[in-house]
């Protein structure tokens, strides 16, 4: 999958050319899922985005690279099933991050499952949540996070 994404913003005062914003992201991503037997699942991924900005205003960094690859298996045996994942991403103005998740669950009844999970995540800002006019921080930073259930 390959997808181009583009925010323009030129702002007037009394008419007259006063500031441009401009922010776009291209993105690739490849997944190959392989079943390995019935009830199990292999999934493969790559994930390229490049993030620009053009500003009449001049920012310290108007570029960057993010890539990310991912594994997942998904797997069920009986009443139970599991799902393990691990991502690592390479952010180039935020660095490394490795993530992942797993869960396992266990059908009660066919109307009544019981599941336990537990995952990281990471999230870098985008350059609209860092530099917008009047709106965006420059000192924010990536977003990481735990989730237990």
């Amino acid at each position: 999958h390959a997808g181009r994404s583009e925010d323009k913003a030129d702002a007037y005062q009394d008419g007259r050319f006063y500031s441009r914003f401009d922010t776009r992201r291209d993105s690739l991503s490849w997944q190959n899922d392989l079943t390995l037997a019935e009830g199990h699942v292999l999934t493969l991924g790559y994930d390229w985005q490049k993030d620009e900005i053009s500003s009449s205003e001049a920012f310290s960094v108007d570029s960057r690279l993010n890539k990310g690859w991912f594994a997942q298996y998904l797997g069920q045996y009986g009443r139970q099933d599991w799902q393990l994942s691990l991502r690592r991403d390479d952010n180039q103005q935020f660095g490394v991050h490795d993530t992942g998740s797993a869960a396992w669950g266990y059908a009660l009844s066919d109307a009544l499952r019981f599941t336990v999970s537990y995952g990281t995540a990471f999230k870098a800002p985008t350059f609209n949540e860092l530099y917008y006019p009047d709106y965006g921080n420059p000192d924010l930073d990536a977003e990481t996070s735990r989730s237990l259930e």
